[in-house]
Parts: structure tokens; sequence; C-alpha cells
């Protein structure tokens, strides 16, 4: 099938969460298994200096109407490995900056501009290839008003660039909520700057648009799907996500194995894999030296890689102090009072052996001296773990 993505990040050439390494996987995992892929992603400074770009090559000049203006571009094109092909919208005024949505400190204040001008200029791409696509997949809100302009181009124009669409939610606490002036530069129907389109609490919102023009939704986990229909996890969009529930989806974000391997990552201190685990006593050693942890820690290290943000939970892990008991001879970096994590075994290795993470469950084991033949609940025979 040939298969077009469409995302504001795409790893390695530009990141800021985990939708870059999500929208790299999947396009590498389709290629393999022989669909024909292509992303269109925005022509940031940082991607124009990848060197996988020093070989991109001018594909359409664009014209693109936004509002009552033409605004000119272009879209450059490269392969980066066979049966995937990366093309780049280019605009100096856009996109020749150095963050991709702000500069550190703030939003850009045109990012409504920038990201309305992306997705037109998709379609308008699209429509000048004339190579039609099987699935269109867009992801978060920068994307999210190319299943409505797809949509329209058929309602209105009879023409038909994408059999079907498909868009992800990441993350539906970033949803692309701009002033209501903003809705001129869509060129879209009035009729849409409506309750049923994609008119928001007398504002626009652009994800609101995705999810309800798209064919399928998906998002990040089933039970991310099931929280998003939710007052409480919603952000407000939870009511308009309930009219889409049948076509909803929850997929668990797979791991890219080629570049998170511990047997052969070199950056690590030392390599391990399933069969031989003696390198991760090395890796943990290091990091916590690294983390400034003196003398003898026998521990479990739990490590969270997120925003310090409260949808990531990091509230509920330091709520959770009864994971843990106070020795005052620890000497701990942090200004907390000194730790010793003491986990109760028997309930760590059961709540284990019934989530997505067994491949924990031998080192657990072995940090507490027990045998697998030991903690093993009896199996029906054939079982798999």
């Amino acid at each position: 099938m040939k298969i077009v993505h469409v995302a504001s990040e795409l790893f390695p050439y530009v990141k800021t969460g985990g939708l870059a390494d999500a929208v790299g996987a999947l396009t590498g995992a389709l290629a393999d298994r022989g669909h024909e892929v292509a992303v269109y992603l925005p022509g940031y400074r940082a991607v124009l200096e990848h060197k996988d770009a020093a070989t991109a090559e001018r594909s359409h000049r664009l014209k693109v109407e936004q509002g009552i203006e033409f605004l000119s571009g272009e879209v450059r094109s490269f392969s980066p490995r066979p049966g995937v092909t990366v093309h780049l919208v280019c605009r100096e005024e856009f996109f020749d900056r150095r963050g991709a949505y702000g500069n550190g400190e703030r939003d850009y204040e045109d990012n409504s501009e920038r990201f309305i001008f992306f997705s037109k200029a998709v379609v308008e791409s699209l429509r000048l290839s004339d190579a039609g696509a099987d699935i269109v997949h867009c992801h978060d809100w920068q994307a999210a008003l190319v299943p409505v302009l797809l949509r329209q181009a058929e309602r209105r124009h009879g023409v038909t660039l994408a059999l079907k669409t498909v868009f992800t939610i990441h993350n539906i606490a970033y949803q692309g909520v701009f002033p209501s002036r903003t809705f001129t530069r869509t060129n879209l129907p009035d009729e849409l700057n409506q309750m049923d389109g994609i008119e928001y609490y007398s504002q626009i919102n652009l994800m609101k648009g995705g999810i309800l023009f798209a064919d399928r939704v998906t998002t990040v986990s089933p039970r991310y799907a099931q929280e998003i229909q939710t007052p409480e996890f919603g952000c407000g969009l939870d009511g308009v996500v309930q009219t889409r529930a049948e076509d909803l989806v929850g997929l668990i974000n797979g791991v890219d194995t080629a570049i998170w391997n511990p047997a052969s990552d070199e950056q690590l201190p030392a390599r391990y894999s399933r069969q031989n685990m003696s390198g991760k006593k090395v890796c943990r050693a290091e990091l916590l030296k690294r983390c400034g942890f003196t003398g003898a820690f026998r521990g479990p290290v739990f490590g969270v890689v997120a925003r310090l943000a409260a949808q990531k939970g990091v509230d509920l892990i330091l709520a959770n102090r009864e994971m843990v008991r106070l020795d005052d001879h620890l000497d701990l970096p942090a200004p907390w009072p000194s730790l010793e994590i003491q986990p109760r075994y028997p309930e760590l290795i059961a709540a284990i052996r019934d989530c997505e993470f067994k491949s924990l469950l031998k080192e657990i084991e072995d940090e507490a001296g027990i045998s697998k033949k030991d903690s093993e609940p009896a199996r029906v025979q054939g079982e798999l773990f």
C-alpha cells in the first residue's frame, strides 16, 4: 500500500518528545513489511541541516491559499532508506527557526499560520503528485487539519487524494486552539465554523477537526483510549471523542529495537541481552555514579523519562513514599531524607507477572534472591510467559 504520514516531528531529524520516535519507528516498520511509505514534515532548519537532507531535491513548487493571500513554498524530498521518502514542506518565514514550536520560553505567536500552511501544503502536494494514497495518517494537532481538507476536497471538488484517513492522538492536552479569527486562514466553508466542525467555545480547535473528519482515530494505548473519553482526562474534548468511540482504537507505541537495543548500543558502558544480563550491573553502577549516589545501594532503580508535568504522573511517584523505608545512613544527592528502597518482593513479582513488563521478572527475582521456580505459581501446560 501507499501510506503517507503527516507529522511535525520525525526521528532522527527533529524531536521534542515521543511523537518523533513513534512516527520514525512506525514508518520503518511499515517499509520493512513492503509498503511504500512517505512522510510529510515541516522543513525546519534542523532538518535541512541534517546530513540526510543534503540529497533533498525540489519535487514541487507551491502556492497555498491562506485567507486572502497566496503563500509560496516548496517541497523538497529525499529517501533516507529503501521504501521511505521524506517530503519537507519548506517556507523560510515559517520554518527556518531554531525551535519547532517555540523559542524555549514560549510558543511562537504564529503557530496557527505555520501549521495551517503546513497542512494545506501537504494536501496541495498530494494533488500535484497525482499518485494517490491508500492511507493518509496524521499525527496530533499540527497535522489535524489534513483530514478536514481531504474530506472537503472530495465533497466539494470530487477529488479523492486518499482512500482512507487516520488521525492519531498522541497527547490530547495539546489541541491547537486558536482565536476564532484564525478560521479565515483555513478557507474552509463557514458551516465548519460551528459546533459540528472545528469551532470550540468561540475559538477553533484543530485537533477536534482531526477527530471528527478522519475515517479512523487511534491513540497510544487501550487505556488512554478509554481515559480521553472522560472529563478527567479528555481535556475538554471527551464529548467529541465519545462520538467516534466506534472508530477509536488504542494501540501501544512500539519500540524500534534496531535503535533501542542494549545488546548493540555503543553508547552504553556495557552491553547486555536477555541471554546475558551481566552488562546490566555495569550500566546500573555507572548510572548511580553519574547521579551522585554513594555507598552500597541494593534496591531497584526507577527511571522516569518524561517531562516534569502532572500529566506524566510524577506526582504519583513522589506521593507514594510508602514504597521506601528510611535509612539515615544512606548518602543520597537529592534533597530528600535518605532513603533505601525495600520492595515487598512477592507483591512486586505478582504485579509484574500481570503487566506488560515481564522482561523485568528475572531481574527482580535475582534481586530478591528468589528462584523462578520458588516464585512462580502453577500454570496450565502450554501457557506462554
